[in-house]
C-alpha cells in the first residue's frame, strides 16, 4: 500500500495539499468569526463569540477614524476643531484658577465668621438677624448670646462668595465639560456649525472671574473678529 506522503503518489500529494488549504481558509474565517456552513474544527462557540467580538470593535474603530479623518480633510473643519479644543484648554485653566481663588475666600469669610455654642456657623443679614448657612434665623434668645468677632463678614459677604463659587462650577461642568464630552464623542463629532456654536457658548457664558484670569475686558457684544475670547479659527 503506498503511503499518503510517497513523493513518488502525484494524486495523494495534491489531496493533502488541498486538505492543508482547507484547514488554513476555515482557522482563517473562524478568526475572523466568519460563517462557513461547516462546523466548527479550530474554537469553541465561546472562542469564536470572543474573536468575532474582537473584529468587531476593530471594525469600529476603523470606521471611525475613517470617519473623522475624513472630516479633518478639510482645512476649515480641521482649524475650527483645533481652535476649539485649544481654547477649552485654555478656558478650563483659567476657570480652575479662577475657581480656586473663589473657594479660598469662601473659606477664609467661614473662618472669620461667628459661631454658635453649638459650632454652628452664623452670619448678620442687612436686618441684624443671625442666620445660618442654610439661611435659617436663629432664636432671638440665643442669638443675643452671639459674640460677634470686629471682622466677622455678613450674611451677605458669604452667599455672594458661594454664588461665585457656584456659578464657577456650573460653567466648569454644563458648558466646558459638555463641550469639550462633544468634542471627545467618537461616534458623532460636532460639525463645523457646532463647533462655532461650542465656541460661542463657551464666550458668552464665562463668568467675571474667568474673563479677570483670562484678561479679558472687551464686551461680549463686539464683533466676533475683534473678540478677546481669541478661538485661533478663521473667522467666519
Amino acid at each position: 500500500m503506498t503511503s499518503d506522503f510517497d513523493p513518488s503518489n502525484k494524486s495523494h500529494l495534491s489531496a493533502a495539499d488541498a486538505r492543508r488549504a482547507q484547514d488554513f481558509d476555515d482557522l482563517q474565517n473562524e478568526l475572523a468569526g466568519a460563517e462557513t456552513g461547516r462546523i466548527s474544527r479550530f474554537f469553541n462557540e465561546s472562542r469564536r463569540d470572543m474573536e468575532a467580538e474582537r473584529q468587531r470593535k476593530k471594525n469600529n474603530t476603523i470606521e471611525f477614524l475613517s470617519n473623522l479623518q475624513a472630516m479633518l480633510q478639510d482645512p476649515e473643519y480641521a482649524a475650527r476643531y483645533k481652535g476649539t479644543d485649544d481654547l477649552l484648554k485654555r478656558v478650563e485653566a483659567a476657570t480652575q484658577r479662577a475657581l480656586s481663588k473663589t473657594e479660598r475666600e469662601l473659606e477664609e469669610i467661614l473662618e472669620r465668621a461667628a459661631r454658635l455654642p453649638d459650632g454652628t456657623i452664623v452670619f448678620k443679614d442687612q436686618d441684624g438677624n443671625a442666620r445660618t448657612e442654610e439661611g435659617a434665623i436663629v432664636d432671638v434668645v440665643i442669638a443675643d448670646g452671639i459674640l460677634w468677632p470686629d471682622d466677622s463678614p455678613s450674611y451677605d459677604d458669604y452667599t455672594g462668595a458661594k454664588q461665585r463659587v457656584d456659578e464657577l462650577r456650573e460653567y466648569q461642568v454644563d458648558v466646558l465639560g459638555a463641550a469639550q464630552n462633544e468634542l471627545e464623542d467618537e461616534d458623532n463629532p460636532p460639525s463645523l456649525e457646532r463647533l462655532e456654536e461650542i465656541q460661542q457658548a463657551v464666550e458668552d457664558r464665562a463668568p467675571s472671574e474667568v474673563r479677570s484670569e483670562m484678561k479679558i475686558d472687551a464686551p461680549l457684544t463686539q464683533p466676533k473678529a475683534e473678540s478677546s475670547f481669541d478661538t485661533g479659527s478663521p473667522a467666519i
